[in-house]
């Protein structure tokens, strides 16, 4: 259960890394909000491509009260247990509304390249960023540097960084954006 607001739109997004398996076909679950199926027969290696491989899965969702729900369970054809490496709930505002016409409203973008990378990586932003703060799905933060020049900022992660997937809380002024990274070593 998290704590939502009734009637608020939100932003649900689902992180799977699959660290066990190796074989597609080996883990398969759904996954409900609030009591509707929102993935069925989630089989993480086969959406992935692969182990070790992140997937995101984003869904707009509309909190029906104070707390909403979300249910991993092994469906009619389900294997193994249920895994998730982490989730995310934004409440949706003018800055990640798309429009119908598939236009963004009020977005202002930041690109992260390469990714996956080898711990080190650049982030344009066509805002400034005030700081880049680096997390891993356990929610430790992690040590990081990084260098501005204009609007690219080079990031690099201290030494004897795992391979794995990080979240980056980027500071602008008066919001902190999320960024996934991937490091492959």
């Amino acid at each position: 259960m998290l704590p939502t607001e009734k009637g608020e739109k939100y932003t649900l997004t689902l992180y799977f890394e699959e660290i066990y398996h190796e074989q597609v076909g080996m883990r398969r679950f759904n996954v409900s909000v609030d009591g509707f199926d929102i993935l069925e027969n989630l089989d993480i290696i086969s959406e992935s491509g692969g182990k070790y491989i992140p997937l995101q899965k984003s869904f707009s969702i509309e909190a029906k009260s104070e707390l909403t729900e979300i249910r991993f369970y092994l469906g009619e054809y389900g294997i193994d247990n249920a895994k998730v490496s982490a989730i995310s709930l934004e409440k949706a505002g003018q800055e990640n509304l798309r429009m119908t016409n598939g236009e963004q409203a009020g977005v202002k973008e930041t690109t992260l390249w390469p990714n996956p990378n080898n711990g080190i990586f650049t982030i344009l932003s066509q805002e400034p960023l005030l700081d880049i703060v680096a997390f891993n799905l356990l929610g430790i933060r992690e040590k990081l540097t990084f260098e501005k020049r204009g609007n690219l900022y080079e990031v690099k992660f201290s030494n004897g960084i795992p391979k794995g997937t990080y979240v980056l809380k980027l500071q602008k002024e008066g919001r902190v954006e999320s960024l996934k990274v991937v490091v492959i070593n």
